[in-house]
Protein backbone atom coordinates (compact mmCIF):
# COMPACT_ATOMS: atom_id res chain seq x y z
CA UNK A 1 0.00 0.00 0.00
CA UNK A 2 2.89 2.79 0.63
CA UNK A 3 3.91 2.84 -2.74
CA UNK A 4 0.38 4.03 -3.86
CA UNK A 5 0.40 6.66 -0.85
CA UNK A 6 2.66 9.59 -1.14
CA UNK A 7 2.04 12.13 1.37
CA UNK A 8 3.71 16.03 0.55
CA UNK A 9 5.42 17.47 2.90
CA UNK A 10 3.61 19.46 5.59
CA UNK A 11 4.87 22.53 4.36
CA UNK A 12 3.31 21.47 0.71
CA UNK A 13 0.03 20.94 2.56
CA UNK A 14 -0.20 24.44 4.64
CA UNK A 15 0.55 26.33 1.34
CA UNK A 16 -2.10 24.28 -0.49
CA UNK A 17 -4.99 24.42 2.24
CA UNK A 18 -4.23 28.13 2.70
CA UNK A 19 -3.48 29.18 -0.97
CA UNK A 20 -0.59 30.92 -0.39
CA UNK A 21 2.13 30.19 -2.27
CA UNK A 22 5.44 31.36 -3.19
CA UNK A 23 5.00 33.51 -5.84
CA UNK A 24 1.45 35.19 -5.25
CA UNK A 25 1.34 38.32 -7.22
CA UNK A 26 4.19 38.01 -9.32
CA UNK A 27 4.16 37.84 -12.60
CA UNK A 28 6.67 35.58 -14.64
CA UNK A 29 9.57 38.34 -15.57
CA UNK A 30 8.98 39.13 -11.39
CA UNK A 31 10.39 35.43 -10.73
CA UNK A 32 14.47 35.59 -10.99
CA UNK A 33 15.62 32.39 -12.72
CA UNK A 34 18.77 30.96 -12.51
CA UNK A 35 20.44 27.96 -14.96
CA UNK A 36 23.39 26.44 -14.78
CA UNK A 37 25.17 23.73 -16.20
CA UNK A 38 28.36 21.62 -15.93
CA UNK A 39 30.94 20.04 -17.89
CA UNK A 40 32.27 16.63 -16.35
CA UNK A 41 35.13 14.35 -16.93
CA UNK A 42 33.07 11.56 -17.04
CA UNK A 43 29.96 10.24 -14.90
CA UNK A 44 31.03 9.22 -11.43
CA UNK A 45 31.12 11.93 -9.28
CA UNK A 46 33.30 10.14 -7.08
CA UNK A 47 36.47 10.31 -9.25
CA UNK A 48 35.39 12.40 -12.09
CA UNK A 49 35.37 16.30 -12.12
CA UNK A 50 33.21 19.44 -12.72
CA UNK A 51 35.75 21.15 -15.08
CA UNK A 52 33.53 23.84 -16.03
CA UNK A 53 30.41 25.68 -14.99
CA UNK A 54 27.78 28.12 -17.64
CA UNK A 55 25.53 30.24 -15.33
CA UNK A 56 22.76 32.60 -16.98
CA UNK A 57 19.87 33.91 -15.43
CA UNK A 58 16.75 35.97 -16.22
CA UNK A 59 18.26 39.23 -15.94
CA UNK A 60 20.94 38.88 -18.36
CA UNK A 61 23.94 37.81 -16.51
CA UNK A 62 25.97 35.03 -17.88
CA UNK A 63 29.44 33.54 -16.16
CA UNK A 64 31.67 30.86 -17.12
CA UNK A 65 33.55 29.18 -14.59
CA UNK A 66 36.76 26.94 -15.56
CA UNK A 67 38.90 24.68 -13.93
CA UNK A 68 41.98 26.20 -16.28
CA UNK A 69 41.71 29.27 -14.15
CA UNK A 70 40.88 27.92 -10.68
CA UNK A 71 40.68 24.52 -8.65
CA UNK A 72 37.38 22.58 -8.77
CA UNK A 73 36.88 23.42 -5.02
CA UNK A 74 37.28 27.16 -5.74
CA UNK A 75 35.01 26.34 -8.86
CA UNK A 76 32.00 24.94 -6.35
CA UNK A 77 32.52 27.86 -3.86
CA UNK A 78 32.45 30.54 -6.79
CA UNK A 79 29.21 28.97 -7.96
CA UNK A 80 27.69 29.02 -4.34
CA UNK A 81 28.94 32.57 -4.20
CA UNK A 82 26.87 33.48 -7.76
CA UNK A 83 23.61 32.27 -6.38
CA UNK A 84 24.06 34.05 -3.47
CA UNK A 85 24.61 37.18 -5.21
CA UNK A 86 21.95 36.56 -8.22
CA UNK A 87 19.71 35.04 -5.53
CA UNK A 88 17.23 33.39 -7.44
CA UNK A 89 13.78 32.46 -7.16
CA UNK A 90 14.06 29.38 -9.33
CA UNK A 91 16.98 26.81 -10.27
CA UNK A 92 15.92 25.29 -13.61
CA UNK A 93 18.30 22.85 -15.73
CA UNK A 94 17.38 19.73 -18.04
CA UNK A 95 18.18 16.76 -16.14
CA UNK A 96 18.93 18.35 -12.90
CA UNK A 97 17.42 15.70 -10.15
CA UNK A 98 19.42 13.14 -11.98
CA UNK A 99 22.60 14.22 -12.77
CA UNK A 100 23.96 17.55 -12.23
CA UNK A 101 22.57 18.27 -8.66
CA UNK A 102 23.91 14.54 -7.55
CA UNK A 103 27.23 15.48 -8.85
CA UNK A 104 27.96 18.32 -7.69
CA UNK A 105 26.76 17.47 -4.44
CA UNK A 106 29.17 14.42 -4.22
CA UNK A 107 32.10 16.78 -5.63
CA UNK A 108 31.33 18.90 -2.73
CA UNK A 109 31.71 15.89 -0.24
CA UNK A 110 34.60 14.86 -1.95
CA UNK A 111 36.31 18.08 -1.77
CA UNK A 112 35.02 19.38 1.81
CA UNK A 113 33.30 22.04 0.19
CA UNK A 114 29.86 23.46 1.58
CA UNK A 115 27.23 24.11 -1.01
CA UNK A 116 25.39 26.86 0.42
CA UNK A 117 23.04 27.59 -2.02
CA UNK A 118 19.57 28.18 -0.25
CA UNK A 119 18.46 31.35 0.41
CA UNK A 120 19.18 31.29 4.18
CA UNK A 121 22.96 29.80 3.44
CA UNK A 122 21.24 26.13 3.76
CA UNK A 123 22.65 23.44 1.92
CA UNK A 124 20.69 20.79 -0.43
CA UNK A 125 17.97 18.76 0.80
CA UNK A 126 17.08 15.64 -0.31
CA UNK A 127 13.91 13.25 -0.28
CA UNK A 128 11.90 10.91 -2.63
CA UNK A 129 9.21 11.79 -4.89
CA UNK A 130 7.91 10.88 -8.13
CA UNK A 131 6.81 12.38 -11.80
CA UNK A 132 3.58 11.46 -13.45
CA UNK A 133 4.42 11.23 -16.79
CA UNK A 134 1.65 10.26 -19.03
CA UNK A 135 0.07 7.13 -17.26
CA UNK A 136 3.09 6.05 -15.82
CA UNK A 137 4.79 7.32 -12.48
CA UNK A 138 8.55 8.09 -12.51
CA UNK A 139 10.16 7.79 -8.68
CA UNK A 140 13.24 9.87 -8.31
CA UNK A 141 14.95 11.76 -5.88
CA UNK A 142 14.34 15.70 -4.80
CA UNK A 143 16.56 18.25 -4.24
CA UNK A 144 15.61 21.03 -2.26
CA UNK A 145 17.09 24.37 -1.52
CA UNK A 146 15.46 26.72 1.66
CA UNK A 147 13.85 30.12 -0.65
CA UNK A 148 14.33 28.29 -3.88
CA UNK A 149 12.13 26.33 -6.41
CA UNK A 150 14.52 23.56 -8.23
CA UNK A 151 12.63 22.52 -12.26
CA UNK A 152 14.19 20.01 -14.20
CA UNK A 153 13.11 21.06 -17.99
CA UNK A 154 13.75 17.41 -18.68
CA UNK A 155 11.08 16.62 -16.43
CA UNK A 156 8.82 18.76 -17.79
CA UNK A 157 9.68 18.39 -21.63
CA UNK A 158 8.54 14.60 -21.02
CA UNK A 159 5.05 15.44 -19.18
CA UNK A 160 4.61 17.59 -22.30
CA UNK A 161 5.28 14.81 -24.81
CA UNK A 162 3.48 12.70 -22.93
CA UNK A 163 0.19 14.93 -23.33
CA UNK A 164 0.97 15.62 -26.69
CA UNK A 165 0.76 12.15 -27.45
CA UNK A 166 -2.77 11.48 -25.84
CA UNK A 167 -3.81 14.34 -27.72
Amino acid sequence: MSELTYVRPVVEQYLTVTGRTYFTGMTYADVRRLQFDFETTGLAAGQDRIFMVSITDSDGFSAVLDTAEMSEADLLRELARIVSERDPDVIENHNIFDFDIRFLVKRAEVLGVPLTLGRDGSEFRESRDSVKIGAMSQSFTRYSLTGREIIDTLQATRRFSAVQRDL
